[in-house]
Formats: C-alpha cells, structure tokens, sequence
C-alpha cells in the first residue's frame, strides 16, 4: 500500500511530466543507506533484461507497447541495433529477452549487429534488417562513437545520438536530479538530500597533470567538507567516501573510491592508468560523487537494487550482488551475480525459485529517488528530441 508521501510525490511527478517525452528504456543504480537513499548511476541503453522474471518481460512487453503507441503508432517492426559482444553470452540472453519484450507487445523484432551477419546463439542477425524496419532501438551505448550505419536512415533511431556515452554526460542528469530534488524537497519540507546526493566534476581531467590533480582535491575537499558537516547535522556516526568516476562511462570501468584527499597524492600507475580507460573510449571528464553505503545483503553478501524502466514506468527490478566487496564499493567488479527482485507477501516468498531473493528493501527516500532520476531521465531525453 502506497504511504501518503508517495501519493504527494506520484502527483508532482505527474504534473511535472506534461509534456516530456521519457526515453524508450532506462536502468537505475540505486544506493539505499541506513540514513538516505541514491540513484548513483543511469544508463539509458540498458543490458541485463534477462535478469527480469517472466511477469517483469510482461509488464514490459505491455509498457513498450504503450509506449510505441503513443510515440510511433505506425511501427510494425522493430530493429534492435547490437553491442559488439561477441564473447559475452549473457550478452545474448539480453537480446533474447527483449526479443521476447517486442514480440509480446505485438511487434516483429529483427537484430542488427556491427560485425555479424547471419546465425549467432539461435538469433539472426542482418544489416539488410535496417531497410525492413519502421524503427530502430539501440541497445548499443556508442562509447566509442555513434555508427555510420545509423547515419542518414529514413526512420527513427532511439535513443537520440546525443544520449550516446561518446556525448552523454551523468553529470548533467545530477544536475537536473539537483534541482527536482530541491523543488521536491521543499514542496514536502523535507530535506532534499535523503533522496540524492552531492557530486564535483573535473573536465579534461589528468591525475598525472599536478595542475588537473590540485583541481580534482579541491573539489573532493569540498565535498568532504559539506558532508561532514551533513553528517554531524544527522548524527551519522560514519566517514565520508568519495567515488571518483568516468563522467561518460558504463561496464563498472574507470571507478576508484577514496575517504581522505591525501589518498589522491599518493596513486599509483595502475590506478592511474585504470582511470584514464572507459569502455572503448579515453577518459577526459571525471564525476567525484558522494558515496552512498548500502544497507541491502543478500546471502550475506552486499547488494543493490537495479531497476527496469520502458517508458514511464517501473516495469522490474534485480539485486546486483557481490561477496568480493564492501558495502562504499562499486559492485558493477569481478565476483557479482544477479538475483531478481520482487515484492511478495510471506506465503509466496516460500515459493520463489532460487534466483529470485523475495526482498522488500525500497523505502520511501528510495521511491522518491528513483521516481527523480526517471524524471531527469525524461527531462533529458526531451531536451535531446528538441535539440
């Protein structure tokens, strides 16, 4: 049963998403701490469908549909254009799974990947499947930059070009998380704060550059600075960690953590060298994020939730679990697995398969952050569609 605060949250989203178009696709890293809750991350060409549970495909399947319906009524056929995984198994099983999506909304799915031409892991691929579409979704993030292939086509391609990591900045979805949060914050007096977190960044960052470094430990000082003093407004019994990311990057690369600025003085090469490669792409801009512990363990091991969106809405969810590390640590590492995510009451969690946890983690500041970044999310995606 939804809390009356969620009621008060549902119709100031609502009302501030007249007019905004929300991305076909989203997923959410979401951190939930004992004192605040999180989206740390947003990636807006999401892998990983085949960790949704069959009623979650569903509800995808009929969220896509309404989606299409009220964005691309004229659509019959659907192209998904491909990341280039062709050692990743799991890779496939995510084609697989959104085949399944488009299928059960009533559309024909065909795959096109940029180096194969033909069977692969019992789906077919074809480049000539771009002139039978009416649509093209790219479940190909372009950290490397957008394909020629897409250039010039006759039809839509979503996500727009400029959502691609090669322009796409998470920095610039804080921002707007930001001002939501303190538009919110203020409409349901309470601190904006509990349902976001604080972040710098370093463009054209260089940890070998001293003058780059110096720049990147001011803003990390400040940070630190402002969420000492958040954490002795609290009484948060705890040290502040800063995550120091790729500004324009997924797959859990180019990631270090730190608690003190002094730790920046003294990196070496390796850690260096890690943070200057992203996916496919050098890095130039670093995020310095607050970081938000995560009081969710399953199997005794620290987790965090990962939530599905198509469209508007919140279609399913999975627990990104990892024994290999703590509870500050980036979890996307060696050592994770995956275990779905659903809300049942106690008789049916006694009938859940193994893969599925049966936890009820989400509390209120975790609905309010979720429900903020699909906003920005769609704040972003209208902009990109206006540009």
């Amino acid at each position: 049963m939804k809390s009356p605060l969620q009621d008060q949250v549902d119709e100031w989203i609502a009302q501030h998403s007249f007019g905004l178009t929300h991305p076909v696709y989203s997923s959410l890293d979401l951190r939930i701490a004992p004192y605040k809750s999180a989206v740390v991350d947003v990636n807006l060409f999401p892998c990983g469908f085949n960790n949704l549970c069959e009623t979650m495909i569903e509800s995808s399947s009929k969220s896509l549909l309404a989606y299409m319906e009220a964005h691309y009524p004229q659509a019959k056929k659907i192209a998904i254009f491909c990341e280039a995984h062709t050692r990743n198994n799991f890779y496939f099983l995510n084609l697989k799974a959104l085949d399944t999506i488009i299928t059960g909304a009533g559309y024909r799915c065909l795959f096109v990947h940029p180096t194969i031409e033909g069977e692969k892991e019992g789906l077919h691929f074809s480049l000539s499947h771009l002139a039978k579409a009416d649509i093209v979704i790219s479940n190909n993030d372009f950290s490397d930059g957008y394909s020629p292939l897409l250039e010039n086509l006759p039809i839509p391609v979503i996500p727009h070009r400029s959502l691609i990591w090669a322009k796409r900045r998470k920095s610039h979805h804080f921002s707007i998380i930001k001002d939501l949060a303190a538009e919110l914050g203020d409409r349901l007096n309470l601190d904006p704060w509990l349902f976001s977190c604080e972040y710098e960044v370093e463009q054209q960052a260089d940890l070998r550059d001293p003058h780059s470094l110096d720049s990147i430990k001011a803003k990390a000082t400040l940070l630190f600075d402002k969420l000492n003093q958040k954490y002795t407004q609290l009484g948060i019994n705890a040290a502040p960690t800063l995550f120091i990311k790729d500004d324009a990057g997924t797959y859990g690369m180019g990631i270090m953590t730190i608690q003190s600025v002094e730790e920046l003085d003294h990196l070496n090469r390796k850690t260096i060298n890690k943070m200057h490669v992203g996916k496919q792409h050098t890095i130039n801009d670093l995020l310095i994020q607050e970081g938000v512990p995560s009081l969710v363990r399953h199997l005794e091991a620290v987790a965090e939730p990962v939530l599905y969106c198509v469209g508007n809405a919140f279609v399913g969810s999975f627990l990104r679990v990892n024994s290999l590390r703590d509870e500050l640590a980036n979890l996307n590492a060696k050592g994770m697995e995956f275990f779905r995510l659903c809300e049942q009451d106690d008789k049916d969690k006694r009938q859940l398969p193994p893969e599925c946890c049966g936890l009820d983690i989400m509390t209120d500041p975790s609905r309010i952050a979720a429900k903020l970044s699909l906003l920005a999310a769609a704040i972003e995606n209208t902009q990109a569609l206006a540009a």
